[in-house]
């Protein structure tokens, strides 16, 4: 657009989160198969973790099972929020080119950490002075940020163009639903760990899936942020009554 549009950080905040606070039912149908999926992977890889010793298993399967269930949650969610579709069934649950685009564009901000972090470790191989790197590391995580949020909206190129001038406000957003949920992952993150240890693995599944459902809500409300963002940038009316912008 020629003319910059202030985002409304708050209000944004609030439309963003309000399909999940005020139409849970909704969310409990998109997320419950991916949730049990999740925590089912969670708990697997836990479980070989404790037998052999060996936190790999755990970081595999965890990791593995994410790649899958999560871009198929978002695709489903940004559709719902941006269309109004309703989540399908478990026999309609789909995982195919869309999502798999979807992850690549999720992908992009961590291949720019990575490289970031790779350009450090050379430096420092190399042999540069301990307090230069520390302050070109700092300087190098607020740039990641500040490109992650800039590409977050749509495909990295486009993205970049569309949310000039709101980068902070974009950022204010993310930052604000991300410790109201931290918090409340937080405190069933403690009562998870006391049960874990208390009364055993399995008797604490119930948790694991409340707090795997948890993160799927951040996930939800993030990206419902995301899409309010785009509409108000871009001039839209959720829902679009015109096909949505490719994911």
């Amino acid at each position: 657009p020629s003319e910059i549009k202030v985002l409304p950080i708050w209000d944004t905040v609030k439309a963003g989160c309000a399909p999940v606070l005020q139409d849970f039912q909704t969310f409990f149908n998109a997320a419950w198969v991916w949730t049990l999926i999740l925590t089912g992977a969670d708990l697997v890889g836990t479980m070989l973790t404790r037998w052999t010793l060996n936190p790999i298993f755990s970081l595999i399967i965890s990791f593995g099972a994410a790649l899958v269930c999560i871009p198929a949650f978002l695709v489903t969610w940004h559709r719902h929020v941006l269309l109004n579709e309703e989540p399908p069934g478990p026999a309609d649950i789909r995982v195919g080119p869309r999502e798999w685009r979807f992850l690549l564009y999720s992908l992009a901000p961590s291949g720019i950490a990575l490289a970031g972090v790779v350009f450090m470790s050379l430096l420092g191989f190399i042999g540069f002075p301990g307090a230069l790197i520390t302050v070109l590391s700092l300087a190098l995580f607020a740039g990641i940020i500040a490109v992650s949020v800039r590409i977050s909206l749509f495909a990295p190129f486009a993205s970049w163009n569309l949310t000039r001038g709101n980068g902070f406000q974009l950022f204010g957003g993310m930052l604000l639903i991300a410790v109201a949920f931290t918090i409340v992952g937080m405190i069933v993150g403690a009562i998870m760990g006391g049960l874990m240890h208390g009364i055993g693995i399995v008797l604490a599944i119930p948790v694991m899936i409340v707090a795997m459902g948890i993160y799927l809500a951040e996930a939800a409300c993030l990206a419902g942020f995301l899409c309010h963002s785009a509409a108000f940038i871009l001039g839209w009316k959720i829902p679009l009554q015109r096909p949505g912008p490719t994911v």
